[in-house]
């Protein structure tokens, strides 16, 4: 079986990172952006998403030195939280990652075909095509005798061992084995012959009294089959909220997703250490499609949702709800960076499009930079704050603020942006 074959079906999941892939072996992407010299086939420069290299290298960093040194296995699964897989994973594996969970097998080989190296953990279900699992050594969580059934006798069939990960449900009610069976389980998995434990997992609820109970449910059924005679490889539990919160649950490895892009697990974590240096990841950017001055009583957009009290001028942004930027920030208060000024949206969002109104004073052209989400580290030319050596952050809308106006998690942010937009790298040079 050719390998690319589990990719097809999957192009459009995997789409940004692919448009990433090559393209960016010199300096950064931004910069060919801003000159509109970049214009491959089917790709965009009117609108993409910018992933920072450095602030993501900076927040392994810090992730690392709060788990105390312990291996770090890096939760990129849903596209890395739609920042790009490969880029990401490329980004993390020079930083110094010991290993990557992805949610599905398309997102697992497109790393291998990226010529990434680490061990990584598939935390999706298979249906088939363990073989090419087992050729790309490519480790399958199981939490069932029939979820390893077809891997062992892959294994069997090819002479070959297949690397596992036991998955164990503690009390969320998801993916894993009930802990009451998850004894059973691994003593079944240890006995086979062809088949390696490289660690034992498990997710916690995040309700802080009751993770306590499954963080001493995991370590007695890993203590127990350890005892019995099986090796258990690295026990690991601590997601970004558990990595923060309860040292206890570092164990052999930690796990963090969402801190590596930036942002906290939950409001109740920032409000726990605002200064924990976080810095974000990811930015949207997007080029004025056109400038026009609307006289009073003229509307902008379906519905004449917006009409100009007096004359005004609008930018149009070629960005919709298509492309996955939430259509409920429009309406609920949001603004743009543009032109050196907070721009706020006037009218409803469409498919393909956006409107912004120019503050008089701000001058603004087609082709100009806008800010949709900011990292805080854009470079000069996406417009300098109103006054020298003021807060970068100055009217540049953060993920934090669109998901407020939203009202959505900064998850759906990420992971809602269209795959197909471009990933392009900001904040240095590749190596």
């Amino acid at each position: 079986m050719d390998r690319r074959d589990v990719l097809r079906g999957g192009s459009a999941l995997l789409g940004g990172a692919f448009a990433l892939g090559g393209a960016t072996a010199g300096a950064t992407t931004v910069s060919a952006q801003r000159g509109g010299t970049r214009n491959e086939p089917g790709r965009r420069n009117d609108a993409w998403v910018g992933v920072d290299v450095a602030n993501l290298t900076s927040n392994f960093n810090l992730v690392k030195e709060r788990a105390g040194g312990r291996p770090v296995m890096a939760v990129i699964k849903a596209d890395a939280y739609g920042h790009g897989i490969v880029p990401v994973a490329q980004t993390l594996a020079r930083a110094g990652a010991d290993a990557f969970m992805v949610g599905n097998t398309q997102e697992a080989m497109a790393l291998r075909l990226a010529e990434v190296t680490e061990p990584i953990l598939n935390f999706g279900p298979i249906f088939g095509g363990a073989e090419l699992l087992i050729e790309n050594d490519i480790q399958q969580m199981v939490d069932s005798r029939e979820s390893i059934s077809g891997l062992v006798a892959s294994a069997a069939q090819n002479r070959a061992q297949v690397t596992v990960q036991v998955h164990v449900d503690t009390g969320m009610g998801r993916m894993g084995v009930p802990w009451r069976e998850a004894g059973e389980l691994l003593a079944y998995v240890g006995g086979r012959s062809r088949v390696r434990i490289a660690g034992v997992s498990t997710v916690f609820t995040e309700d802080p009294e009751f993770d306590q109970v499954q963080l001493a449910r995991f370590i007695e059924i890993c203590e127990a089959a350890k005892a019995a005679g099986i090796d258990v490889g690295q026990m690991h539990a601590a997601s970004s909220a558990a990595l923060l919160a309860t040292p206890a649950a570092h164990l052999d490895m930690v796990r963090p997703g969402i801190l590596l892009y930036g942002h906290y697990p939950s409001a109740g974590a920032r409000d726990k250490e605002p200064e924990l240096g976080l810095k974000p990841v990811l930015g949207l950017r997007a080029r004025v499609a056109q400038v026009k001055t609307l006289q009073q009583g003229e509307s902008v957009g379906y519905h004449r949702v917006h009409v100009a009290a007096e004359e005004e001028t609008i930018a149009v942004l070629p960005i919709g709800y298509s492309d996955g930027y939430p259509p409920e920030a429009v309406v609920g208060g949001g603004h743009v960076w543009l032109g050196g000024a907070r721009c706020p949206f006037v009218g409803e969002m469409s498919s393909n499009h956006c409107m912004v109104r120019i503050p008089t004073g701000a001058v603004v052209s087609a082709g100009d930079f806008a800010v949709m989400i900011a990292t805080g580290n854009e470079p000069s030319f996406f417009g300098a704050p109103p006054e020298e050596g003021s807060d970068p952050w100055a009217g540049r809308p953060s993920a934090e603020m669109v998901a407020h106006w939203a009202d959505i998690s900064i998850y759906r942010i990420h992971i809602g942006l269209n795959p197909k937009l471009p990933r392009a790298l900001e904040g240095a040079r590749r190596r």
